[in-house]
C-alpha cells in the first residue's frame, strides 16, 4: 500500500466527519488498514475530560503495533493536530 493512497484515503474519510470525530475514524482506519484486530472507538465527551473518543486495537506483534502507532501519529501530524 503506498503513502500516496494512505494520505489520499485519509482526506477523504476526514472530510466526511466533524472534528474530533475525523481524527478517530481517520485512525481507526489505519489500524484496519495495517491489519489491525478488534477495533474499536468509544465516544467519551460524556465520561471524560482528557478525551473525545479513544480509538483501541490490537496487534499481531510489537513490529507491527509500532507501524501502526508511527503512521497514525504521521496522518495526525499531517492533518494539523
Amino acid at each position: 500500500m503506498s503513502q500516496s493512497y494512505i494520505d489520499n484515503e485519509i482526506d477523504k474519510v476526514s472530510k466526511n466527519y466533524d472534528f474530533p470525530l475525523n481524527l478517530a475514524m481517520s485512525s481507526a482506519w489505519v489500524l484496519g488498514n495495517l491489519k489491525g484486530i478488534n477495533l474499536k472507538i468509544f465516544n467519551m465527551q460524556k465520561h471524560s475530560s482528557l478525551s473525545d473518543y479513544f480509538v483501541l486495537g490490537s496487534a499481531s506483534n510489537a513490529t507491527q503495533a509500532n507501524a501502526m502507532a508511527a503512521e497514525v501519529g504521521r496522518q495526525i501530524k499531517r492533518l494539523g493536530h
